[in-house]
Parts: C-alpha cells; sequence; structure tokens
C-alpha cells in the first residue's frame, strides 16, 4: 500500500509538472552566480562544486523524518529532492539573498535551471506549483512574493503533492482546538480579525471574543515597523480577513508570530449576499 501511494503521488505531481518557471520576478534580484551544484543533503541543502551550501529562499520546505514520521511527508521530501537532482549535471544560475552565510553556513538563493527553451526553470517556484514545498517569503520583493504565492495556489487548487492530503488542509481561525494540539508546527491560518490591540509596543490580532483562548496572531515591531504606516495602527485591521502562515505557538490558545510581513496576507472580502445584513 505505502508503495502504491507513493508511486501515485509521483505520477501527480509529474502530471502536473508546469512549463519553465517565469523568472521575470528575479529580476530585481541582480545578476546571477553561474555554478554547478555538487550534491543536494536533508533539509534540500545545495552544494554547490565550490563548496558553498545554499537552501531555496522563499520557502518552508518539507523535510525528511528520521524516527519514522509522517509517510506523505517523507515521500514528497523525496520527490523535491529528485526533481533538483535531475539539474545536477547542469550550469545553474543562483540568485543569492543574503551577501553573508547563516549561522549554519548557508545562503538563501533562488535557483534557476537551463531549458531547452532558454527560459530557464525557476526552482523555487516549480516546487510550489508540485505541492513539494509550502511559500514562506522573508524578503520585502512584491512581485517576487506574489509570484511564490501564485505557484503555491496552483498546487492547492488542484489537490497535488502536499495538498492531496485531508490531514494538510488550512486551518480555519476557528479551528482553535485542534490547533491547541499542534504546537510547534508549520501552520497556514485563515479567518475574519475580531478585534486588534496594542499593548507594550507589540499588536495582537484576535479571531474570537475571548483573547485568552481564541486564535491570535502577534506582530512583533520589528514587523510592524516595516508595515506602510497606515497599517502599523491596530485599527487598520480590525475587520479584515487574513492568511497567514508559521510556527504555531501555545500561548492564551494557538498563535502564529509572522517574521516578516509578506508572511501575513489581507485576503479580499467575501461578497455581500442578498440576505445578508448591512453591516
Amino acid at each position: 500500500m505505502i508503495r502504491f501511494l507513493s508511486a501515485l503521488l509521483g505520477w501527480m505531481a509529474l502530471s502536473h509538472m508546469a512549463n519553465a518557471q517565469e523568472i521575470t520576478p528575479l529580476d530585481p534580484l541582480g545578476p546571477a552566480l553561474d555554478m554547478q551544484l555538487a550534491r543536494i543533503e536533508d533539509g534540500l541543502v545545495l552544494v554547490a562544486k565550490d563548496g558553498r551550501h545554499f537552501v531555496l529562499a522563499g520557502l518552508w520546505p518539507l523535510r525528511r523524518s528520521h524516527e519514522g514520521g509522517d509517510i506523505t511527508e517523507d515521500g514528497l521530501a523525496r520527490m523535491a529532492k529528485q526533481r533538483i537532482e535531475r539539474h545536477l549535471d547542469h550550469r545553474l544560475q543562483i540568485y543569492p539573498m543574503d551577501q553573508t552565510p547563516d549561522r549554519y553556513g548557508r545562503i538563501r538563493a533562488h535557483l534557476v535551471a537551463a531549458t531547452k527553451d532558454g527560459k530557464g526553470l525557476w526552482i523555487n517556484a516549480m516546487l510550489l506549483q508540485q505541492g513539494l514545498a509550502r511559500a514562506f517569503p522573508l524578503d520585502d520583493i512584491p512581485m517576487l512574493n506574489d509570484a511564490l504565492y501564485a505557484a503555491e495556489a496552483t498546487a492547492r487548487a488542484q489537490n497535488i503533492g502536499f495538498w492531496a492530503s485531508a490531514r494538510n488542509a488550512l486551518y480555519a481561525a476557528g479551528d482553535e482546538a485542534v490547533m491547541a494540539q499542534k504546537a510547534g508546527e508549520f501552520a497556514i491560518v485563515t479567518g475574519p480579525i475580531r478585534s486588534a490591540t496594542k499593548v507594550d509596543g507589540t499588536v495582537y490580532l484576535n479571531f474570537g471574543d475571548d483573547w485568552r483562548t481564541d486564535f491570535t496572531i502577534r506582530l512583533l515591531w520589528p514587523i510592524r515597523r516595516t508595515l506602510p504606516k497606515g497599517q502599523r495602527d491596530p485599527s487598520w485591521w480590525a475587520h479584515k480577513t487574513v492568511e497567514v502562515r508559521g510556527v504555531l505557538e501555545d500561548l492564551n490558545g494557538p498563535l502564529v508570530t509572522p517574521l516578516a510581513p509578506a508572511q501575513i496576507r489581507v485576503l479580499p472580502a467575501s461578497p455581500t449576499r442578498q440576505s445578508d445584513p448591512a453591516p
């Protein structure tokens, strides 16, 4: 049964494989580095032949479990690695997002592989579009982030890869009981904000009537100060419908603290039905 599921997931990802991704959103990043990869390590760490280590920017990648974890996630992590390994023998263009490595010696980057039509295959977006990763942008480049979210939306709409499993569905803000059991896990949560308040410089966006138990988004000052001036005021957020992503914490109910403004998105308001009372 496990082999059948793995084969099925592989077929699904291949059958929905995108054509070469448009790399226009990478233009603001400037000139790329031209290099070859030597190998890919766990966690999708890309090791170049010159010894430098890279990780794919804008993604929260699926990771292999070494403790008999979720079979589906392990299978998708293997497929993501295999997709990139197909390009190990090719010259690649790497767009670094950082000038210096992180504490683990890795540089966040976007990876583009050469294609026969000369357009290039944007590996980061390809993995999102195949449901092999989830978007997690850290950089304030709207055109780039919009492209990453659009690639993820394709996989979500087609229920492929990660999104093929019902257990990986998005959380509604009212699912506090379920989220409370998922502390420490990555989650994407959507819902309307009931109220917003500021305490000692931190803004809390509450999704229920009781802030002690409801789902909450915590906007710390380092994030708030990078928002447009109007959005720094708590009143701007009241009654907005949003989608947020990050690691769930258990703190007076489930809580997510975005690490960058791009990780919280305001969604279009649902059209008011004729039978709905006017606000």
